[in-house]
């Protein structure tokens, strides 16, 4: 038991009047768990809280220890307990407690061989001394759950606690008080000792048929409230709200008929879906089935407020709580209100509730508007889809439903009388629909996948993602949905429930991981982390150690799915979070095998480790084992396994439980895990841990890949296993690229060369040991046949020194990329060289010459084209140059281009003439001899009567014009 001290808010004096008998069973209860810290200002707090939620009649359960022979005296707040009970009108449900011992619950002594006098008297000694109520019952449950081990001396035993609970019972009625009623222990459904099993075997020995006046149970359900026994929709041996119902069977075979119950503990946990979904399972079992159930006289869910705080998986207050003048508590969990606004016996008033859903799934539907006339009164529906009018007079009612994008409901003529709960359900109609879409990536190499089949349930919708991996489904009926998702060689992935209204559209992406996990069944739940997102820890899983946000869901790193749990440093520096199986769930020499996903990041200080802890189904450990690899320093995603052969455990009939433990012992750094599994192993032979760190470096048509060998003291080496389709899931499953020798732990890098440029390649990786044998589950890798070259520098060529085309210029090119080809060019026209000052630069694919008209090109002006070429790895070459281009006039007559300014350039067409015949230099001169211009330059060549086409520079010397710098066409 915990020893503490919590300052509770001033509370309110409550008027408490007398009550008299009660004319109708009233079966809501509670759950007070304040043993450890039973001061006036708790007492009297809880129980205003108690009286507030279940009207008069309800039924309070709570602890009292110790009892035994050396307690001859009650204590003083015990009585002041249960005679605050009595004062609200409540009815005291005490459940006696020894002590504890070594972690275990003392189990009375013998007198003699099932001779219990000595502590029966002792506990009839104590209850004699607590206060009685003529119209109120005192309920005294004797132990609890004494099929567990730990609440019987280390060692579950029917006979020996039935031989006691008889004599107890004997003992208390011999005070001859008809007003004490005596329960057996609430049996837990998954104890050491089958429950129903135990109840038989109780039943076996004399007298304990008729020794408890009504039975108490603890029907923990894993199922909503509609999965009954009562109405037969219960799976065979599932644990529901009515489970109790199988241990009443074997009473009935003994011959005790028609018992009563009292649930001295029951009730749904906070799960992953949250307190609106807890409020609604509850409150309809309340509603709907525990109340108007004959046996069922009353229900106490376990636990109404933990005064230390650190249990919002089950509390009903917060214990930071205060209380309102009314009684009320000021910070409570929706369950409690859910609950307090249905109306109980002895009400003047009644409720209408109930739940809306889409008409086509029966998906609850939240933010509905809920009116209620007369009154005009409207509420919004939760996240259950539930709303609720209290505390209604007696009356006749109608209610209207309306939701934007879905049909109206209303239901008319609803008569509500006093004490009593109305139930009104709608499934509307949409009148829109909505979508969902995203993205599917491999995790390893990020890239999308295509060929991942895609499907929402309910519906069955299927798709399948495309090349880019992406999936939609599009106008589908509003509803809540599960998208899973499946490829050959993945991780297969399962979405968290998905609430989409009409008119939603709704993103989800997420990642896929290459492998699989082990065949068969695991024995444990949570094992994608995926759930609560960004929460402290992920759904399935306990955080032992550290404190605050160094656990974290963390959806920026995860192996397959949306998220990984991560944990950062903390002082204990061995932080871990941990699960455990159900009950009887491993077997003694079996051999099991756990493993998960685990990623370490820079910086990392210590280890990261996997280990398996035995446990009885008392928690009594049995030893543990470790798994391999451990990371020590920075590392990619590995796969960490361990294998154990379950060791005998005789007191549980050779049967318990294997916990998953996730340990970070570090001090720096962060360490990642994901896709844990556990389960029997069936491999005949011991695998070695897989490789670690392994790295990936791309480089022209090759992968440089490195790693550190195997740690498994038999390793040889490592067989490298590629595809080129999907990833090896054997090292048969491929073609074989390489077997690295290399001693255990040992770094280790290869190479594969001459891969093709844009192929995907997916790689294996399996440590073995000698002689290939031994091949440890899968490290994998993937790469892309890369280019990091650029393509060689272009080589241009335009049309020549001169062009006299006043607007086009032309350029051809050559460029060459063996190893992904070429993929295109651009090029760009500039006045000088480089320039993009005419033409910017421009795209022309993959053709190597072009003609640029629509120019303004200036006479005398030098043009140079710039090209450059792109690659398929989308690498840009060196830039390109032509040699320049002049721009020239193009004269009709010799006389046109005398009238033009000195410095021009111009083309002419013409007859020679003087040519060596004066030496004063050549001349051109119009066919009709109508004008002439000399030429200097390159004209030695010419000859008298030559018909030539000639580009030179005007120029004026002593009053003559001429052509200088002449070039002979």
């Amino acid at each position: 038991m915990r020893i503490g001290i919590i300052v509770l808010a001033a509370v309110a004096t409550i008027w408490l009047p007398a009550y008299s008998a009660f004319a109708a069973n009233n079966p809501y209860g509670v759950h007070t768990f304040i043993q450890d810290i039973m001061s006036d200002g708790h007492i009297h707090t809880l129980l205003t809280w108690a009286l507030s939620l279940t009207a008069p009649g309800g039924y309070v359960k709570q602890l009292m220890y110790p009892v035994g022979p050396n307690v001859t005296t009650i204590n003083p707040q015990w009585v002041k307990f249960i005679n605050g009970c009595y004062s609200r009108g409540l009815i005291p449900v005490i459940r006696l407690g020894t002590w504890m011992e070594g972690g275990n619950w003392v189990k009375p002594t013998q007198d003699a061989p099932g001779v219990y006098t000595t502590w029966a008297n002792a506990i009839k000694n104590i209850v004699s001394q607590m206060p009685r109520n003529d119209n109120i019952p005192l309920y005294i449950e004797v132990l609890n759950e004494c099929n567990n081990n730990a609440e019987w001396g280390g060692a579950a035993n029917p006979t020996e606690y039935a031989q006691f609970f008889v004599q107890t019972s004997n003992a208390i009625r011999s005070l001859g008080d008809p007003r004490i009623k005596i329960m057996n222990c609430g049996l837990s459904p998954g104890g050491s000792y089958n429950n129903v099993q135990f109840v038989e075997a109780c039943c076996n020995v004399p007298g304990f048929i008729d020794a408890f006046d009504v039975w108490a149970c603890h029907p923990y359900p894993m199922y909503p409230p509609e999965i009954n026994i009562h109405d037969g929709t219960a799976p065979m041996g599932a644990y529901t709200i009515d489970s109790y119902l199988a241990e009443l069977q074997v009473l009935a075979n003994h011959g005790r008929q028609n018992v009563k119950v009292i649930a001295t503990e029951t009730g749904y946990g906070l799960g992953d879906d949250g307190e609106d979904a807890r409020s609604d399972r509850i409150m309809r079992a309340f509603r709907d089935y525990w109340s108007k159930w004959p046996e069922v006289l009353g229900i106490c869910p376990y636990e109404f407020c933990d005064p230390f705080g650190g249990n919002d998986g089950l509390d009903w207050v917060d214990n930071s709580s205060g209380t309102t003048p009314e009684g009320l508590p000021t910070n409570a969990h929706g369950q409690y209100w859910a609950i307090y606004k249905l109306s109980k016996p002895g009400h003047t008033t009644g409720c209408i509730s109930g739940k809306v859903t889409e008409s086509i799934f029966g998906a609850p539907l939240s933010g509905a508007q809920v009116t209620l006339n007369p009154g005009s009164m409207t509420v919004t529906t939760d996240g259950a889809g539930n709303f609720m009018f209290p505390r209604l007079a007696p009356g006749t009612y109608s209610l209207t439903v309306t939701k934007a994008n879905y049909s109206s409901g209303s239901a008319n003529g609803i008569n509500l009388s006093a004490e009593e709960n109305e139930v009104r359900n709608f499934a509307l109609t949409p009148t829109a629909g909505c979508n969902i879409s995203g993205t599917v990536r491999d995790s390893v190499g990020g890239q999308p996948i295509q060929g991942v089949q895609v499907t929402l349930s309910p519906g069955n919708h299927t798709t399948t993602t495309d090349a880019d991996g992406k999936y939609q489904f599009v106008g589908i009926t509003p509803s809540t949905y599960t998208l899973s998702a499946s490829k050959y060689s993945y991780y297969s992935f399962k979405s968290t429930e998905m609430t989409l209204q009409a008119g939603d559209s709704r993103t989800l992406d997420f990642w896929m991981g290459p492998g699989s996990p082990p065949p068969g069944v695991s024995m444990i739940g949570g094992t994608d982390f995926d759930s609560p997102l960004y929460g402290t820890t992920a759904s399935g899983w306990v955080a032992e150690q550290g404190w605050g946000d160094h656990f974290y869901v963390d959806g920026s790193n995860r192996y397959s799915g949306v998220a990984s749990q991560r944990i950062g440093p903390y002082n204990a520096s061995n932080d871990m979070v941990w699960t455990i199986t159900d009950y009887s769930a491993v077997t003694s020499g079996q051999r099991y095998r756990i493993e998960v996903w685990c990623k370490t990041s820079s910086g990392l200080s210590g280890k990261a480790k996997l280990i398996g802890n035995w446990f009885t189904n008392d928690m009594v450990s049995k030893g543990s084992f470790e798994g391999s690899p451990q990371l020590i320093s920075n590392s990619n995603w590995t796969l960490l396994v361990a294998r154990g052969v379950c060791p005998p455990m005789p007191e549980s009939n050779n049967r318990g439980r294997l916990q998953v433990e996730l340990r970070a012992e570090i001090t720096a750094g962060f360490v990642w895990f994901d896709q844990a599994w556990c389960g029997v192993d069936n491999q005949t032979e011991d695998p070695l841990p897989s490789i670690t760190h392994l790295t990936v470096t791309p480089q022209t048509l090759a992968t440089r890949f490195n790693w550190a060998n195997s740690t498994g003291a038999g390793c040889t080496g490592t067989k490298i296993v590629y595809r080129t389709d999907r990833y090896p899931l054997t090292a048969s499953d491929g073609t074989l690229l390489a077997d690295v020798s290399g001693n255990p732990g040992a770094s280790a890098m290869y190479v594969h060369q001459n891969q093709t440029f844009g192929q995907r390649y997916y790689y294996g990786f399996f440590a073995h040991s000698a002689g290939g044998a031994n091949l440890s589950r899968p490290q994998f890798a993937t790469a892309v046949g890369s280019d990091f070259t650029k393509p060689t520098t272009p080589v241009v060529t335009d049309e020549g020194a001169y062009t006299w085309s006043p607007d086009t210029l032309s350029a051809s090119w050559t460029s060459s990329d063996p190893e992904s080809g070429i993929t295109g060019y651009s090029y760009a026209i500039g006045t000088t060289k480089g320039g993009t000052n005419v033409v910017g630069w421009t795209d022309i694919g993959t053709v190597t010459s072009v003609t640029r008209s629509g120019l303004n090109l200036i006479p005398g002006t030098t043009y140079w084209f710039t090209v450059k070429s792109r690659n398929g790895a989308g690498m840009w070459s060196s830039l390109g140059y032509s040699d320049g281009i002049i721009a020239v006039k193009s004269c009709a007559t010799i006389a046109e281009a005398k009238a033009l300014a000195d410095g021009i350039p111009v083309r002419l067409s013409g007859i020679v003439s003087a040519a060596g015949v004066f030496g004063d230099g050549v001349y051109l001169q119009q066919s009709d001899r109508s004008a002439g211009i000399k030429l200097e330059g390159s004209v030695s060549s010419l000859v008298e009567g030559q018909v030539v086409t000639v580009i030179g520079t005007l120029s004026t010397a002593n009053g003559e014009r001429k052509l200088t710098g002449v070039v002979v066409q």
